[in-house]
Formats: C-alpha cells, sequence, structure tokens
C-alpha cells in the first residue's frame, strides 16, 4: 500500500441480475461521492437502468457527463452489503489498470469511517454524514460519535481534497505544493499573534508534525551548508521557499543544486542523508502523509474552536 492511500476489495452486484457482478479493488476517496467504476466495464454489469446523468468537476476542473445507474448491491470488504448506484466514468488506465472510487456515500452507508493515520476503514456505531471525515480512528474510550467533525465544513477543505486529487493523479509535486499553502494559510490563523510568515509555519509543525513523522525531528543534518536544523525549518528554508518561491521540482534525480529533494520511489525512506551529494532526500509519499496528517488535525481543531 502506497503512503497515505486506503484501497479495500468491493464486490458490486446488479439486484435485478445476480449473475451480473464483479469484483474490484477500489481507493477509497472522500472527496468522491459515488462508487465510481471505470465505463468500460459498465457491460460487465449486464443491463442497469440509467437513473440520471451529472456533471463531474475532475481534479483538474474539466465537466465530464457521467450516467449513475442502478440499482446494485455493494458489498466492501469487512462490511454488511449496502444497495445504490454506482457512477460509470471515463476512466484512464495506469500501466492497463484502473483504478475505481469508493465515495463517501456508501462509506456512510457502510457506516465506516476513514482511518487515515492507520490507513484502513474502521466501523462507526452510528450512521452520521460526519463520521466519514472523522479526524482520528475511534477508539474504546473515544466513541467516534462524539468525535465527529466533517472537515468539508471548514472553508480550506478544498485544499486538502485537491491536494489528494492530484496525488492521485500522480501531480505529487502539485499536491505537496498545494499541501504546504494549506500550512501557510492555516497557520496565519492559527498564530495570528505571529507577524512573520516563517515563524508563523516553522511554529505550526513544531507543535503538530512529531505525532506523524516517527523520526528524529531535530539534529537533522543538511550538508550543503554544514547545519544541523529540525525538521520543520527544512521543510520551510529548503523545501517551501524553493518550491514556493522559484517553482523548484526538487527531484531526487535532478537537485539542481539544492539541498532538500525529494523521492517518490516505493522503498523510499522518510530521511535520508547524502554527504557524498550533499543532499538531504526525504521520502515523498511520506512527506505527503505528514502534511495531510497536519493539515486535517489543524482544520479539525478550527472547527471545534468555532462549534464551542
Amino acid at each position: 500500500m502506497n503512503m497515505g492511500r486506503i484501497v479495500t476489495t468491493v464486490r458490486i452486484t446488479n439486484l435485478f441480475d445476480p449473475e451480473r457482478s464483479l469484483e474490484c479493488d477500489a481507493l477509497v476517496d472522500t472527496g468522491a461521492a459515488y462508487m465510481v467504476l471505470p465505463r468500460a466495464w459498465k457491460a460487465r454489469l449486464g443491463d442497469l437502468r440509467v437513473i440520471r446523468e451529472i456533471d463531474c468537476e475532475t481534479a483538474t476542473q474539466q465537466l465530464i457527463r457521467a450516467p449513475v445507474c442502478g440499482p446494485v448491491e455493494i458489498r466492501v470488504e469487512g462490511f454488511e452489503p449496502v444497495y445504490g448506484e454506482v457512477l460509470f466514468f471515463d476512466m484512464e488506465p495506469a500501466d492497463g489498470i484502473y483504478e475505481p472510487l469508493l465515495g463517501y456515500i456508501v462509506l456512510e452507508q457502510c457506516q465506516a469511517a476513514v482511518d487515515m493515520l492507520g490507513l484502513r476503514l474502521v466501523h462507526v456505531k452510528k450512521t452520521d454524514l460526519k463520521a466519514v471525515t472523522s479526524q482520528q480512528c475511534p477508539g474504546p474510550s473515544d466513541p467516534p460519535e462524539e468525535q465527529a467533525i466533517d472537515l468539508r465544513q471548514h472553508d480550506l477543505w478544498w485544499m486538502f481534497s485537491d491536494a489528494m486529487g492530484l496525488f492521485h493523479l500522480d501531480r505529487k509535486y502539485s499536491c505537496v505544493l498545494l499541501f504546504l499553502c494549506a500550512v501557510d494559510a492555516l497557520a496565519k490563523r492559527a498564530k495570528a499573534d505571529v507577524d512573520k510568515v516563517g515563524e508563523r509555519f516553522r511554529g505550526l509543525l513544531a507543535e503538530k508534525l512529531p505525532k506523524y513523522t516517527r523520526v528524529q525531528n531535530f539534529n537533522i543534518h543538511v550538508p550543503q551548508y554544514g547545519d544541523f536544523m529540525r525538521l520543520e525549518e527544512i521543510l520551510y528554508t529548503y523545501l517551501r521557499n524553493p518550491m514556493v518561491h522559484e517553482g523548484a521540482k526538487l527531484d531526487v534525480d535532478d537537485p539542481s543544486g539544492f539541498a532538500v529533494c525529494l523521492d517518490w520511489s516505493s522503498k523510499a525512506p522518510s530521511v535520508r542523508i547524502s554527504t557524498e551529494e550533499k543532499l538531504v532526500v526525504l521520502g515523498g509519499d511520506w512527506i505527503v502523509d505528514c502534511l495531510a496528517g497536519v493539515v486535517k488535525e489543524v482544520m479539525a481543531e478550527g472547527l471545534t474552536t468555532s462549534r464551542g
């Protein structure tokens, strides 16, 4: 499983023709509403009724007309079956493989919540749309109905949703850039008494990053300059600033003289110091996971404060 992605097995059956069914691995996507399948699979489910057609906005802001069909049974692995509709979309396969999406309507019907830290789906005790975008995994002493927070109510939700959409489209540098901008925006609110952008950014990450990084956050050697720095300082000075102000891609295969670069390979460690190349190499998927965790937590705190 890639960092930040939850994939689960789903079986979909035509209710009027139970012999017509399919099983697939679907990506959990709370930015999508429906169970989304490639249009190329439509015939596999037989003669489904087209209930309506809707305009779908893609991560690249394109509007595409797509049919919503049903009725079907949707069985998510580990959960009771539910009944509803599927949306057929003109998907482009990656290396010949389609990636269906499991959206929040089906998750709510299944009474499933998304645990982004554990990268899994968990049961909730009652049906509540707010639980779909819960801040954290429900625990035995933390009833999900008490901690359910609908992050989509936050005015910066679009930044999180679009960033994850870019990630799933493999536009990962754009994803990182948008998450960095989201941290900037949230830090401005959370630390309104701090005038300097850098101090706000570093201060917020210093508070929130440790629970997500799972690595040493201090005394990280930056060989190009001979400095030993905290992780939040590295992210601000050598990741955020070059990306925001210089449009730097910071690719491990083409560092272009920068002090920090990103490694998107599946086996990339969280942090690697290359003294020979004078580089701090950060795992790209790991950075996305950390920034996503911080953004979601701070958004949830903002909604909780506004409630109170």
